[in-house]
């Protein structure tokens, strides 16, 4: 058991002797990553550039996050590049004690923030380091100069207040010209736009006028066409009009031809008719005296016969208008009786209603008729129609909230019309217009 213990550690020695000069063969370095912030732009174009003993080694691409190795032993400078952009810049000196280089050093983290360049602004202070790094003995690893950076901090933090401001005002001058560029767009595009539609109209105004010129030509055309046609139906109507003319007067010629043949022998048969008229006259003027003689006589004896017929004739009259005057009369009493007696109908009717509505608002409800006015014409209008005394007779009964209101057209058999409103004689015009308000 002994034995085996002793080999046991034997090869733990070895073990750890091969590590040791495993890790003592490897060189060691500083492993240094981040990333850059680039203030009001992207990480395209930027770049870090890596400078040993003050000779340009390594450009590393910084669009994205970085990472590379530092061998020991060795001073470098790490630039932060973008154009357009301030340059920062830090060194870092590598040189460790032997005894602190067997063991890993603690890897750097720079993250790098890089403001615009401004011409009027002085940034000669970049020019130098931001930050200095090298071995600590105290942290036995390396670490930055505290001393250094307090040093630069308040020109850094200075120059830095300055770039914000500045950045602020550009900002807002580009805000102010993208909203003066917007104006102006907005200017330019309402012009394009009033242009567009003064155009439009200016085009619409002249198609119209063309259409309007070429109506016009149009028109002048027909009214051309038609007056040419109207000259030569006036031509044509006055060629038929002098063929008529001329053809009238050839035959009003053959007329007045034939009316003087025909007068000359009118003249002669006219001659021969008054010789026979002359002798008809005189057995005409014979028969004349006779018949005179005769009717004087016929006349004398109807005078007698038409004096005493004038005398039965007006007797006749006498009486028929004597009996006229009875029919009139008789008419107008009788029409005044049924204008009496549908009006004495009518305030009887209204006093009744009258009555039943004052004993409606002055009796108790255990006092009131159930058969009373109001149920029998309920709210709104009963049209009642029969006949009275030989008379036709409508009867309107309105009902307006419990007042009663009543409209009668009478009718007489001798074709006379009378319209009451209550027991007040209305017209017709009176009647109609009142009770089409219900």
């Amino acid at each position: 058991m002994p034995k085996l213990n002793t080999i046991k550690y034997t090869f733990v020695f070895i073990f750890v002797i091969v590590i040791a000069l495993f890790v003592r063969g490897q060189e060691n370095v500083v492993l240094v990553y981040g990333g850059l912030k680039i203030e009001d732009g992207s990480k395209k174009g930027s770049h870090v550039i890596v400078y040993k003993d003050g000779a340009k080694v390594q450009t590393i691409d910084a669009s994205r996050k970085f990472e590379f190795e530092l061998k020991l032993d060795h001073k470098y400078t790490i630039e932060f590049v973008k154009e357009g952009y301030i340059t920062k810049k830090i060194s870092l000196d590598t040189n460790a004690p032997e005894d602190r280089k067997e063991f890993r050093f603690e890897p750097l983290a720079f993250n790098v923030q890089l403001f615009p360049q401004f011409d009027d602004i002085n940034t000669v202070i970049f020019n130098q380091p931001v930050g200095k790094y090298a071995y600590d003995p105290e942290m036995e690893d390396f670490y930055y100069d505290t001393d250094y950076t307090k040093s630069i901090q308040s020109a850094l933090a200075e120059v830095e207040r300055k770039i914000i401001e500045k950045q602020k005002e550009k900002k807002k001058a580009e805000e102010e010209e993208v909203a003066k560029k917007a104006s102006e767009e907005a200017a330019a595009k309402k012009a394009a736009e009033e242009a567009e539609r003064k155009k439009a109209d200016e085009e619409a105004a002249a198609k119209k006028a063309a259409e309007a010129e070429e109506k016009r030509l149009e028109k002048e055309a027909q009214e051309e066409e038609a007056r040419k046609a109207a000259a030569a139906e006036e031509e044509r109507k006055a060629a038929e009009k002098a063929a008529a003319a001329e053809e009238k007067r050839l035959a009003k010629e053959a007329q007045e031809e034939e009316a003087r043949n025909k007068a000359a022998a009118a003249a002669a048969a006219e001659e021969e008719a008054r010789n026979k008229a002359a002798a008809a006259a005189a057995a005409e003027e014979e028969a004349r005296n006779k018949a005179a003689t005769a009717a004087e006589e016929e006349a004398r004896n109807k005078a007698a016969a038409t004096a005493a017929e004038e005398e039965a004739r007006n007797k006749a009259a006498a009486a028929a208008a004597e009996e006229e005057e009875a029919r009139n009369k008789a008419a107008k009493a009788a029409e005044e009786e049924a204008r009496n007696k549908a009006k004495a109908r009518a305030v009887a009717e209204e006093k009744a209603i009258n009555k039943i509505d004052a004993q409606a608002v002055k009796l108790p409800p255990k006092h009131l008729d159930h058969t009373n006015i109001h149920e029998r014409y309920p709210a709104g209008k009963t049209i009642e129609d029969y006949e009275e005394f030989n008379q036709q007779i409508t009867k309107t009964v309105v009902n307006v909230d419990g007042h009663i209101i009543v409209f009668k057209h009478v009718t007489n058999h001798w074709g006379g019309n009378f319209y009451f409103k209550g027991s007040k004689t209305v017209s017709k015009m009176i009647y109609d217009q009142e009770l089409g308000q219900y």
